[in-house]
């Protein structure tokens, strides 16, 4: 993935898209993860964004790699 204008969609009750851009992708592992990449993402804490990692890719390992996407809504 790219930084730059994306169209970002999000999955609530109702499907939402609205103009963004992407302004950083960095790439870790599972494993790697912390607690500050936790809170800024809106979680409480690592074990919160733990358990929702595993909700939505119940075969995510610590060793697999994972995109971290920085963006800001732009509209």
């Amino acid at each position: 993935m790219e930084t730059g204008l994306v169209n970002l969609v999000f999955e609530l009750d109702e499907e939402v898209t609205l103009p963004g851009v992407v302004t950083q992708v960095a790439s870790k592992r599972v494993a790697e993860l912390t607690e500050a990449d936790a809170v800024a993402d809106g979680f409480r804490d690592l074990r919160e964004l733990g358990d929702r990692l595993r909700f939505h890719y119940p075969d995510i390992a610590p060793t697999d790699d994972i995109a971290i996407v920085h963006f800001r809504v732009t509209s």
